[in-house]
């Protein structure tokens, strides 16, 4: 019981951690807590927070050197993805707020608030 509460622990450190260090990661985050539940494109994403296709992918995968691939959002949880066949054939990745638990939803919307009140966000 104690290793999975310092799991925990462990992961709620990350999340704040990944959120704090990135403004681009924050962005994406808070436009997905904004509408919960939809599914974006990548390039919807990019034109809604106005930020480029390397640094949202950085914010949502991770990008070896610029943004670390252990706190991207995907890795943190924070964001699913699912891919999508177009009709003609194309395969294109599709991205959403991750369910998560209260208490991990409730981080990442204290974190963004706190931003959002100093006017980043």
């Amino acid at each position: 019981m104690a290793a999975l509460l310092e799991d925990k622990e462990s992961y709620l450190v990350k999340v704040a951690i990944s959120l704090r260090t990135s403004r681009v990661r924050r962005l994406v985050a808070s436009f997905l807590i904004r509408n919960p539940g939809v599914w974006y494109l990548l390039s919807d994403i990019c034109h809604s927070i106005g930020k480029s296709t390397n640094q949202i992918i950085g914010a949502l995968r991770g990008i070896v050197g610029e943004y670390e691939p252990k706190c991207s959002l995907l890795k943190l949880r924070i964001v699913q993805q699912k891919e999508m066949v177009t009709p003609s054939g194309r395969t294109q990745k599709l991205y959403k707020l991750a369910d998560m638990t209260e208490e991990t939803l409730e981080l990442v919307k204290s974190i963004l608030d706190k931003y959002r009140k100093e006017g980043e966000l």
